[in-house]
């Protein structure tokens, strides 16, 4: 076998088309429109790389091997990169001295999404008009994907963590959006994937209620309230908030 010195096919990254990362619902690096297979160990070092960004070798080795002998867990991530770049050629990784990294050239899926979703979660009163025109043309659809189920890590925690954030405030205000368009449907269809993501967050309840009611819907609206209180009272100890009594309990002409 030969080292991590010796990149294999020493394809040119100009000979490539696209290359993408997908994170948000499985792993896959794909290049030219191709899936492109890699170990399981080899995806776990992309996937640091990915979401760390520049690394020293010496810390990529305590991360995936930290309970293996420094000169034995770098033997490893030397094979890992002959392996990836077997398979990837010069598409993939960069290296820069002591340090590796993917290609600039590289589209991350997981970062497109948060930029995306960020601009959502940040539109005002005043862009709600040119929010709905990016609604219309946009497949949203990624807002309900996971970042890589089934993995996990430090690394992969904190991020997974930030991106459910993320796409929680957005789908918030999508469908905080639709009720101000009087579109109360499509408010139940964003609130109730934000509840999928964090089916403890107040405000995601709240705005399922005020499109029930918004429809004339009381019992359901109600319905919901008694759900979210149970689910707090058996699994936190707590209740919801007064205003969200307030909001299921008051004449729905009180409200709207």
């Amino acid at each position: 076998m030969s080292t991590d010195e010796d990149d294999g096919m020493h394809l040119n990254i100009a000979e490539y088309k696209a290359v993408q990362m997908e994170l948000l619902g499985s792993f896959a690096c794909v290049i030219d429109d191709r899936i492109v297979p890699l170990t399981p160990m080899a995806q776990r070092l992309v996937i640091l790389l990915t979401l760390r960004g520049p690394t020293a070798r010496s810390t990529l080795e305590r991360l995936l091997w930290p309970e293996t002998e420094p000169s034995q867990a770098a033997k490893r991530l030397r094979q890992s990169l002959w392996r990836t770049r077997q398979a990837t050629g010069d598409a993939l990784l960069d290296t820069h001295g002591d340090r590796l990294r993917l290609r600039s050239q590289i589209t991350v899926d997981l970062a497109v999404a948060s930029s995306l979703a960020e601009k959502l979660a940040r539109v005002t009163p005043a862009q709600e008009g040119a929010a709905r025109d990016v609604m219309a043309a946009q497949n949203l659809n990624f807002l309900e994907l996971e970042l890589l189920p089934g993995w996990d890590g430090g690394d992969i925690k904190q991020v997974r963590e930030r991106w459910n954030l993320v796409r929680l405030i957005a789908l918030q205000r999508l469908a905080e959006l639709h009720l101000a368009a009087k579109d109360p449907l499509s408010a139940l269809d964003f609130a109730r994937r934000a509840v999928d993501v964090d089916a403890y967050n107040e405000r995601s309840h709240r705005i399922t209620a005020r499109a029930h009611l918004e429809l004339g819907d009381v019992y359901g609206a109600r319905k919901i309230y008694a759900s979210y209180s149970e689910l707090l009272r058996l699994e936190l100890g707590a209740s919801p908030t007064p205003e969200f009594r307030h909001i299921v309990m008051a004449n729905a002409s009180e409200l709207f």
